[in-house]
């Protein structure tokens, strides 16, 4: 084992300043742009689960990919010494099987298929994936399937990234999941089912609003039908909500049309979204979205637009993603 020597000092040298530095965490890894679903899988569903890829196994036939979740990774129990005296015991971690079935390692035909990037977290099974398109998520998921539906309308926007990552957890285990890949390339996340029953936020939607309101580096976009379903969420600064029909994915529309273009030159208020029916409200129905600081898509003079550009704060959303981009871009170059 290599021992960390402690009673040595760095060299000096002539100068009348020494600079030390500590690092508190890794250097965020944000695609400060790139979008997130959410996707609980419960542990008693089958159809949940995208399907395997097919693995060439040099007969000509296509069988499906072994999964590697039968091996041993991570620590072991064990003990070491770190100077001799004091003892650390190590403990063993037994890895779990991914919720989705569907082991890391890509195969020929999740590439072929547009996977980009596949990570298990070995703690929780919560799996990661990245996709490059729309079509490489619909060679997973039915057409019919939420996390499609949204995908396909993500990348119909003009500013969709060149991807979009999908986070499969067990359900009961979103702040775990979260925490093993907060740090990946995305910074907007949204759900692929509603998270409300009436006007009452689930549990989860209420650990990730808050998980985002103590990093400060990430956003949540929800959608509700009803502008009381936010008043649990009011003064939250990295929670956008929105109001619209459930049927068309309103949250992915408004990440793929802004939340890549560049900081600091574009609102979020009148965006326009492809395949996203434009409402017609009355005066007294604005005024109850923007008393919670809400999000509609409204129709102005014939034409649909976003009615505001704020988070359930009632601060702007540009002015935090621009704030989150100075942050990350210095440091980076520190």
């Amino acid at each position: 084992m290599v021992e960390t020597i402690t009673d040595v000092r760095p060299f000096t040298r002539v100068k009348d300043v020494d600079v030390e530095m500590t690092v508190v965490k890794p250097s965020a890894i944000i695609g400060l742009g790139n979008l997130l679903i959410l996707h609980e899988v419960d542990a008693g569903s089958s159809s949940t689960a995208p399907k395997p890829a097919l693995a060439d196994t040099g007969t000509g036939k296509d069988t499906p990919a072994k999964s590697d979740t039968g091996k041993t990774t991570g620590t072991t129990d064990g003990k070491a010494t770190d100077d001799g005296s004091k003892t650390i015991n190590v403990p063993k971690i037994t890895p779990v099987a991914p919720v989705t079935g569907v082991p890391d390692k890509l195969e020929p035909n999740d590439v072929l298929n547009g996977v980009l990037s596949r990570k298990t977290d070995p703690y929780t099974g919560a799996q990661y994936v990245e996709y490059a398109t729309a079509d490489a998520v619909g060679a997973y998921y039915d057409k019919t399937d939420p996390i499609y539906i949204k995908s396909d309308n993500y990348f119909m926007q003009e500013a969709a990234s060149d991807r979009i990552a999908v986070l499969n957890y067990p359900k009961g285990k979103l702040a775990d999941a979260l925490k093993a890949f907060w740090y990946y390339n995305w910074a907007f996340m949204i759900f692929d089912k509603s998270q409300f029953t009436d006007t009452t936020p689930s549990d989860d939607a209420i650990i990730a609003s808050n998980i985002c309101e103590a990093n400060k580096d990430h956003f949540l976009v929800l959608q509700a039908t009803q502008p009381a379903a936010y008043v649990t969420f009011y003064a939250q600064n990295y929670t956008i909500g929105l109001i619209h029909d459930l049927s068309e994915p309103m949250d992915a529309a408004l990440i793929g049309a802004t939340a890549t273009l560049t900081v600091g030159l574009v609102t979020w208020k009148f965006r326009k979204l492809k395949g996203i029916t434009a409402d017609q409200i009355t005066v007294q129905e604005k005024s109850a979205i923007d008393r919670v600081h809400a999000i509609a898509y409204i129709e102005v003079s014939g034409q649909g637009e976003t009615s505001e550009g704020w988070v359930l704060s009632g601060d702007y959303i540009d002015s935090l993603h621009g704030d989150l981009w100075v942050k990350t871009n210095m440091g980076d170059k520190i």
